[in-house]
């Protein structure tokens, strides 16, 4: 008998269900760490597991994700004279806690990559990460397995792109590529949609950006198995932070089918800095107050719309949460 697992973007995995692992929610803390929290936690609930110290190489740990096997991949910057140096995806076997070693690490001149601010995996393992610098900001892609100072295989930037700050990647079983894109363009920030197989200076094959979009400053993306998409903004510029939700296929200036914002929602006033889905649709996000270190992980019931309460929220001292950014949710095979 299979049960289906389904990573942070709705890829669905068949598993035994003898075997399969519970999922987890696990958490990118800038100060330098990752920290794992099973499904249904609340309030100030402790972690299950911690990567922490000198052997994991994590520099300023931002985004997150896992593949199918439960390995986890997590972007790592590293600041020099407030310049983007030596940035890296660092990349932990499936269960790895405490001071462990990454089984790879993928960073140096020839990646590409500084100012790496998002990271996917495809169902088939390729590593996608939007990385602002060198020019032009984009995102490259590493073949599955990468490790060290490798060329990527595929690198989508420049002008027709309208790529200026990929700070959230999708790619669903097909292979397109969805980016929640941070831009000064005219056509503002919004979502571009990349074809499979993209690679170099080439236009989108499809843009979510305008009025009746409403998108802000978009911070995370992810799809749930029908392919829409779920956008984390982070509430900029007067904008109240939000969720917003765009039906499958959406092109132009067009209304998100949900929004999630108000007073009730807990997150007026706050910073959304990412987000992702379970197998259920529920959706999680990472946010922090005035004080980057005052971050929670907020749990919304699967089609919640409006001012609506959150049916969860992760908070407190107990929880180690500081500057948290990156989550995903994916297979635990740790011990509690």
């Amino acid at each position: 008998m299979t049960a289906a697992l389904v990573s942070a973007f709705g890829v669905a995995i068949a598993a035994d269900s003898s075997s399969t692992p519970s999922a987890a929610i696990f958490v990118a803390n800038i100060h330098g760490y990752v920290t794992v929290y099973p499904l249904g936690s609340n309030g100030d609930a402790a972690p299950i597991s911690t990567i922490e110290g000198a052997a994991t190489q994590l520099g300023s740990p931002e985004e997150i994700t896992l593949d199918s096997k439960g390995n986890i991949y997590v972007t790592s910057e590293v600041w020099n004279a407030g310049a983007y140096a030596g940035d890296s995806v660092v990349v932990f076997s499936a269960g790895s806690k405490g001071n462990a070693s990454p089984i790879a690490t993928i960073g140096g001149p020839h990646t590409r990559m500084r100012g790496v601010h998002s990271i996917a995996v495809d169902s088939m393992g390729s590593i996608y990460v939007g990385a602002i610098e060198p020019a032009p900001a984009g995102v490259r892609i590493f073949a599955a397995g990468s490790n060290g100072d490798v060329k990527p295989r595929a690198d989508i930037g420049g002008s027709k792109t309208e790529l200026q700050g990929a700070s959230g990647i999708a790619v669903d079983p097909k292979g397109t590529l969805i980016v929640a894109n941070l831009s000064g363009l005219p056509t503002g920030s919004g979502v571009l949609v990349f074809p499979a197989g993209a690679d170099g200076d080439l236009r989108p094959s499809a843009t979510i950006s305008g009025a009746k979009a409403g998108i802000d400053w978009p911070a995370g993306i992810a799809l749930d198995p029908l392919g829409n998409i779920y956008l984390a903004d982070a509430g900029r510029h007067g904008s109240p932070a939000s969720i917003r939700v765009y039906s499958a296929g959406s092109n132009g200036d067009v209304l998100p089918t949900v929004t999630i914002s108000g007073s009730n929602t807990g997150l007026n006033g706050r910073t959304v800095r990412g987000i992702a889905l379970d197998s259920a649709n529920n959706m999680y996000v990472t946010s922090d107050g005035h004080d980057s270190t005052e971050s929670s992980i907020t749990v919304f019931k699967a089609g919640s719309n409006g001012n609506v309460k959150p049916m969860a929220v992760i908070s407190g001292d107990n929880t180690g949460l500081s500057a948290a950014v990156g989550i995903a949710i994916g297979p635990y095979r740790g011990t509690h």
